[in-house]
């Protein structure tokens, strides 16, 4: 038995082998055709979707918000601007009044009113600090602001 009878014998293959493989042979023909044709003929519109709509409402939300942070420096220079050489009683002021001070936002308000409410009233201005939130650079900075009765 000559090589070419060996090589014969090993490649031959069964009816269902061959049909099997042929369909794997034609599948990867159709594959190859549609890869190259990149699926133009088959290909439909898809749809765009015009993000500038909620992009423009993402951006009105933020500038909503942008009030109700304090880290803005602007906005802390503006606060400092309208106090003038006004100081706040921090005993007796409001929500609102307390708001008006450099670095104070609607939150920190509240933790002062509520430390106030539990605590009793603030001895000194120091005490301040006990108020999670405020911090030695905070109270310094509120410190020309600050009055106590």
């Amino acid at each position: 038995m000559g090589l070419s009878d060996k090589l014969k014998d090993f490649f031959s293959f069964t009816p269902a082998e061959k049909r099997i493989f042929f369909i794997i042979a034609l599948l990867f023909i159709v594959g190859s055709v549609f890869k190259i044709f990149n699926g133009t003929i088959f290909k439909t519109a898809q749809p765009t979707f015009d993000y500038r709509q909620s992009d423009s409402i993402f951006n009105a939300r933020s500038n909503s918000l942008q009030g109700n942070f304090n880290n803005n420096p602007s906005q802390q220079k503006s606060k400092v601007d309208n106090l003038g050489n006004k100081k706040i009683n921090i005993n007796k002021a409001t929500k609102s009044q307390l708001m008006t001070l450099p670095g104070i936002g609607e939150t920190t308000a509240e933790k002062i009113i509520h430390y106030r409410e539990n605590e009793g009233k603030f001895k000194r201005v120091e005490d301040l600090l006990k108020v999670k939130g405020i911090g030695v650079k905070k109270l310094e900075k509120l410190k020309p602001f600050l009055l106590l009765n």
